[in-house]
């Protein structure tokens, strides 16, 4: 950028004129010229945005880069930018030089999306630092990269602006055109002596220790700054947000607040595909066509996709706009982020950046409240025999109670006898092997609706949902038989067969310590009574 102060206060036109046939030189400087009156348009017709991204920004809209402020007329300036810009490119690239990606990026004409956008006011794709870069490759460098790459300094450049705007003026168009011998040397000599001062100027200005950055208020942040800020933002919350279901309704929410449509969903990993956990406005997505398009080509890439649902089969509407942002973790995309918007709202480079920002601190917090269930879910599982435990009982009764207000609902407890004489005669292995095989038969005899937990030690029990006490008293003994009747392989000689108790309670209410005690009394009933039987509370 160091180079834009002289730059722009010589015409593009006459530098040819003054120095001779075009060289890579002064084609770079011409295209700088052509990119700086590009920028200015894009920023009269609303097309770096609202908010500006820079000083430099501020200065170009006091330079005359451009002519008036009549909408078809600015359009026409940038085309007619947009033509000289990809004339310039086509010239640096006969001179074999290599060109920095954001020179070659901002010298292509517009694309018709990014036109359309800016016609219409809208911020195009390609955002305001692509076109700084470019200039400062041009103007710098004739348009090669930087070996030691720093980003150009905002205020230095205001400051070559300002100083421009002050005191730079064009060659004298007389003496441009006179045909005299020796005006045309003269020329010449002018010529030599700006591109002299250019070297000096760039030589200076790159020596010179770049400005301390003031600190600006949120409030008058940059785009770019803003919008990091916003992922910072929207990072922390999620990191520090709630867990289970609530997480897939969190990051749609970030999602969205970073990068604003009419709706939005989180697409999470199944055994069978991708299913959508949180939506925002249900019937736009079609689960069955996950399989194709943007969706589809999100997964396999690993990048964020965006574009029209014209025959994407994932989509019930076909005229929409979307972006899709994939999670990965692992290597594995394990989730998708999706925003939909209103037909012709295209996403720009910046937000597609933004969903890509968020999609890492995302994809953490799924795993992280994935993993936080799966230790809670193992807290509530005894891991002897892989039914619920004690924990567990405490989490599930209460809401099965609660579920079935005014019906039955019948709880056994069971409790295996003369346990104690197996661990005495074979061992504690043994012991275990018996428990987990009186739990399978457990299991097997229930009703599918129906749960068994390890109460602790030798003793279970059952929550028996919907149910009155002539059926809670038939279940119980149909386990009582079916423990009594089947031979355990223990890894003894001989299989070993034993008996059990159980006590029946049924409650119509929701007081689960009331239900346990009364069916844990008839339990101890059972035992008094002489065992291997059932009592009802």
């Amino acid at each position: 950028m160091t180079l834009l102060l002289t730059a722009l206060a010589v015409p593009a036109a006459a530098l040819p004129s003054l120095a001779g046939p075009a060289t890579a030189h002064t084609t770079a400087l011409n295209a700088a010229v052509d990119v700086a009156r590009e920028s200015a348009a894009l920023d009269a017709l609303g097309g770096f945005g609202p908010t500006p991204f820079t000083p430099l920004e501020d200065s170009l809209r006091s330079l005359p880069l451009v002519t008036g402020s009549d909408h078809a007329g600015l359009l026409a300036q940038l085309d007619a930018a947009n033509r000289a810009g990809a004339a310039q490119l086509q010239g640096l690239q006969g001179s074999g030089a290599a060109l920095a990606q954001e020179v070659q990026q901002v010298l292509t004409p517009l694309s018709p999306t990014d036109r359309a956008a800016a016609a219409a006011g809208r911020a195009i794709s390609i955002r305001p630092n692509v076109f700084l870069g470019a200039l400062d490759d041009l103007l710098a460098r004739d348009g090669a990269p930087p070996s030691n790459p720093t980003p150009p300094q905002p205020p230095q450049i205001h400051d070559a602006l300002a100083a421009a705007l002050n005191g730079a003026a064009p060659p004298s168009s007389t003496a441009a055109k006179s045909g005299h011998t020796g005006k045309l040397l003269l020329a010449g000599l002018v010529a030599a002596l700006v591109l002299l001062a250019l070297a000096a100027a760039a030589w200076l200005l790159r020596r010179r220790p770049p400005r301390p950055q003031p600190v600006m208020p949120a409030s008058t942040l940059s785009a770019p700054s803003a919008s990091m800020h916003g992922v910072l933002e929207a990072s922390r919350r999620l990191t520090a947000g709630t867990v289970g279901e609530d997480i897939n309704r969190a990051v749609v929410r970030e999602m969205l607040g970073l990068v604003p449509g009419r709706a939005g969903a989180l697409l999470v990993k199944t055994a069978t595909g991708f299913g959508v956990t949180h939506e925002t406005q249900p019937g736009l997505l079609a689960p069955t066509g996950f399989t194709r398009g943007l969706v589809a080509d999100a997964v396999r890439t690993g990048n964020v996709r965006s574009g029209s649902t014209a025959g994407d089969a994932s989509f019930v509407r076909g005229d929409l706009q979307v972006a899709v942002a994939p999670l990965v973790a692992q290597g594995d995309v394990i989730a998708l982020m999706v925003v939909v918007r209103d037909p012709g709202a295209v996403f720009a480079a910046g937000e597609q950046q933004m969903l890509g920002s968020l999609a890492p601190v995302a994809a953490a917090a799924l795993q992280s409240a994935a993993r936080t269930r799966a230790a809670v879910d193992a807290s509530l599982v005894d891991p002897l025999t892989g039914v619920g435990n004690r924990r567990g009982l405490d989490a599930h009764l209460p809401t099965v109670l609660a579920s079935t207000a005014g019906r039955a609902t019948g709880f056994v407890m069971v409790d295996l006898d003369h346990f104690k004489s197996v661990n005495d005669t074979h061992g504690h292995p043994a012991g275990d092997s018996l428990l987990r095989g009186v739990c399978a038969v457990i299991r097997e005899t229930i009703r599918p609706a129906d749960a068994v937990y390890r109460y602790g030690g030798e003793e279970f029990c059952l929550v028996l949902p919907g149910t009155a006490a002539p059926e809670a008293e038939q279940i119980a003994d149909r386990v009582r038989v079916a423990i009594a009747t089947t031979p355990f392989d223990i890894g003894t000689s001989e299989p070993l067969s034993i008996t059990a108790s159980l006590g029946v309670a049924v409650s119509d209410g929701t007081d689960p310590q009331t239900l346990v005690a009364r069916a844990d009394a008839a339990l101890y009933e059972a035992k008094r009574a002489g065992r291997d039987r059932v009592c009802v509370a």
